[in-house]
């Protein structure tokens, strides 16, 4: 196998831990990416040695690949899931894929017996939209395997999975392996979900995201139709959380919610679906429980915190996922995901390019300083600095001119700079902000003074 080593990602830090971490997990991501093989560019995204990717951990590791420079293998990976649905599969991909382009055998016997997990063509559905947000490579809108594994995926999909017609997939026991009401692969989810908390949440996600793709394509009845229908599976989850129990595990067979204490928040705090009330609530209740979690919920924890502006626990949490001692540390989905974190959580980075917009938000505290260079977005190539929480700095390093959203959390003036303050649709915070025009080879510097 020919490994790609490729990548000019770097981060620069007056921690020397920290930037020893980040060159540790980038090395470790790459060691899994390879150049070969009947399948195409791909990375390891399963577990270690099956040399294939998986559906739902291509969908949580494309990030940190984009941040290494494996927009290719991005792509292709995607591409060969979404050309798998059909009539035979009933609308499902192959849950995971070998380097030699087949369905992996360990989870596919045949088109009647393969393992999947149902919330996995929605969790794509959902990546194919940040994807096409962070490179603004327009083959994520326009080509034609995308748009019809969007479709099918919306429509075809929901119909031969939802046997109730709620417009959720569900469960059926005698299915086997087939049809997994949920990501939770125990034993207990496997024998008493009909329908997975977490199932809702990345539905919901996905369907908000198909919405997204719809608008930029000037679909505006159908971004519409799917804006409805993901509001009535966010008022359906919204529904079963229990003043004292919290939120379900999912829906049991006997069509009620099923309580065990064990809740999918760190899913609903992953893609964003919380009403800010509850959210740092939940962020607070994941970092409790973070010492104890396996890598697989592990891994996305430091973005999470992040996004939630509870910095110095994202930067602990970094630290866990980034340390020579962390067990299971070659599952690739944790170094993917540390990378992953380093620039969407701790430096903010948060591209649109459909407005051709990066937007930044420190996640440092103190006197920590940090430099991150090299970093692809929006078709462009981009720095990004930050002392503490209050100066920041964009480097556009090569590509089409951008705007810079430099952000700030809390209300004040960005000095030189027209402020506006919005609310931040996750936390309910407030956040100030400056737009700046920057084109190649400028670099521009944000010092932001807080209102006391």
């Amino acid at each position: 196998m020919a490994l790609h080593t490729n990548s000019k990602v770097i981060l620069f830090s007056n921690d020397r831990a920290l930037e020893e971490g980040f060159d540790r997990v980038k090395q470790q991501a790459l060691s899994w990416a390879f150049d070969d093989g009947e399948a195409g560019l791909t990375y390891e995204a399963a577990l270690p040695g099956r040399e294939a990717f998986c559906m739902r951990d291509v969908s949580h590791q494309c990030i940190g690949a984009e941040v290494l420079g494996l927009h290719a293998h991005n792509k292709n990976m995607m591409r060969w899931f979404a050309r798998v649905p059909g009539e035979s599969t009933d609308w499902c991909s192959w849950w995971e894929i070998d380097r030699y382009g087949r369905p992996c055998p360990v989870d596919y016997a045949g088109d009647d017996d393969f393992w999947y997990n149902l919330p996995a063509n929605f969790d794509v559905t959902d990546a194919l939209y940040r994807l096409y947000r962070w490179s603004g490579d327009g083959d994520y809108l326009d080509d034609p395997d995308f748009r019809r594994f969007i479709a099918v995926t919306l429509e075809n999909y929901v119909r031969r999975w939802d046997r109730d017609g709620d417009g959720i997939p569900d469960r059926v026991l005698s299915e086997g392996r087939r049809g997994l009401a949920s990501y939770d692969e125990s034993e207990f989810a496997c024998n008493r979900l009909k329908v997975g908390g977490d199932l809702i949440a990345i539905q919901a996600r996905g369907t908000l995201s198909a919405a997204a793709m719809y608008g930029l394509r000037g679909q505006d009845e159908l971004r519409r139709v799917y804006e409805g229908k993901a509001r009535r599976l966010l008022d359906r989850l919204f529904s079963m959380r229990d003043p004292e129990r919290g939120f379900p595990e999912g829906v049991g067979f006997d069509g009620a919610p099923v309580y065990t204490g064990h809740q999918h928040l760190k899913t609903l705090l992953y893609y964003r679906v919380l009403p800010p009330e509850q959210a740092l609530e939940c962020a607070r209740q994941v970092w409790k429980e973070f010492p104890e979690m396996i890598v697989e919920r592990a891994s996305h924890v430091p973005e999470i915190l992040f996004a939630c502006g509870m910095n110095r626990e994202g930067l602990e949490a970094l630290w866990r996922m980034m340390s020579p001692t962390l067990r299971r540390r070659e599952y690739p989905e944790v170094s993917f995901s540390a990378v992953g974190a380093t620039a969407a959580g701790l430096m903010g980075i948060d591209p649109d390019a459909a407005s051709s917009t990066v937007a930044t938000l420190s996640g440092l505290s103190g006197d920590l300083e940090c430099r991150l260079l090299h970093v692809p977005v929006c078709g462009a190539e981009i720095a990004v600095a930050h002392r503490g929480e209050s100066a920041s700095a964009l480097t556009h390093e090569s590509g089409a001119p951008l705007i810079w959203r430099a952000c700030f959390r809390g209300e004040g003036t960005v000095e030189g700079h027209c402020t506006r303050v919005r609310t931040d649709p996750l936390t309910g915070g407030r956040v100030s902000f400056a737009e700046i025009p920057v084109g190649p080879g400028e670099e521009v510097e944000c010092r932001f003074v807080k209102k006391d």
